[in-house]
C-alpha cells in the first residue's frame, strides 16, 4: 500500500462490504459538494461493466468523471487504463474521489491500495455489518494502520445513525482490535430516493441532504482523519 497523508486525503476512496447501501449515490454527492466548495474534483468511477455515476450525475457537468470504456468488462484492464487516467488526475485536480465496487474482490483493494484513505459506508441492516466487517478486516490484516472511518447512509435519524457506528465500532474493536470512527450520515429521504431517479444529485435538490453532505464532506477533509493520523505514523 502507497505512503498516505491519512489527516486530510486527496484521493478518497469510498467502499462498501456488499452493493445496495447507497455507495455510489455518497461518491457523487460528496463530489458535487466539494466541486461547489470551488475545488477541482474528478470522480473515479472504478466498477467495470456495472458502474452508476453516471447515470446519477446526469447532467452535472461540474464533476469530471473518468470511467472505463462502455462496453468494458474486463476487470484486469479496466483497472490497467484507471490507473493511468488516476496518475494524471492526482496532479491535475484538487480531489479525486473513486468509487469503489462492492465488497471485497480485486477492485475495491485496488481502489483502496491507490487512496490516501477510505470512507466506508454503513446501514443498518445485519448482513450489511458483516459484509462491511470482512472488508475491515481484510484491510486491517494487510495494513492495519490504513485510515477507514464510516459514513452511515440512510438513516431515520443522528441518533440512529450514532447507533449503527456505535455498534459496528464495537465489533471491530473486539475482535480486530481497531476502533472504526464516524464520519457522518446522510438522512433515509423520499426527496433523495426520487433525485437518483430524476437524475440530479441530491445535494442540488434537497436542503437536508445538502447539510448532510455538506457536514459529511467537512469532515473527511479536515476532520475525522486528523484523529488516525497519529495512530498511522507509529
Amino acid at each position: 500500500m502507497r505512503d498516505r497523508t491519512p489527516h486530510e486525503p486527496t484521493v478518497l476512496a469510498v467502499v462498501s462490504g456488499k452493493g445496495g447501501v447507497g455507495k455510489s449515490l455518497l461518491a457523487v454527492n460528496l463530489a458535487v459538494t466539494w466541486s461547489r466548495e470551488g475545488r477541482s474534483v474528478a470522480l473515479v468511477d472504478a466498477d467495470a461493466g456495472q458502474g452508476s455515476c453516471a447515470y446519477l450525475l446526469g447532467h452535472s457537468r461540474s464533476v469530471s468523471l473518468i470511467a472505463p470504456p462502455e462496453g468494458l468488462h474486463d476487470q484486469d484492464e479496466a483497472l490497467s487504463l484507471l490507473d493511468l487516467e488516476l496518475a494524471r488526475a492526482r496532479t491535475a485536480y484538487d480531489l479525486v474521489v473513486i468509487d469503489a465496487p462492492a465488497g471485497i474482490g480485486p477492485g475495491v483493494r485496488w481502489a483502496m491500495d491507490r487512496a490516501d484513505a477510505s470512507l466506508l459506508v454503513l446501514v443498518d441492516e445485519p448482513t450489511a455489518a458483516a459484509d462491511a466487517y470482512a472488508l475491515c478486516k481484510l484491510v486491517w490484516t494487510r495494513d492495519p494502520a490504513y485510515p477507514l472511518a464510516g459514513a452511515v447512509n440512510m438513516a431515520d435519524s443522528e441518533i440512529d445513525a450514532g447507533g449503527v457506528i456505535s455498534r459496528f465500532s464495537a465489533l471491530t474493536t473486539h475482535f480486530l482490535d481497531r476502533k472504526i470512527l464516524y464520519a457522518g450520515w446522510v438522512p433515509f429521504s423520499g426527496t433523495i430516493r426520487s433525485s437518483v431517479r430524476q437524475q440530479i444529485p441530491a445535494v442540488l435538490t434537497d436542503s437536508h441532504a445538502e447539510h448532510a453532505f455538506v457536514d459529511l464532506a467537512r469532515r473527511v477533509r479536515c476532520g475525522v482523519f486528523q484523529t488516525l493520523a497519529p495512530l498511522a505514523m507509529n
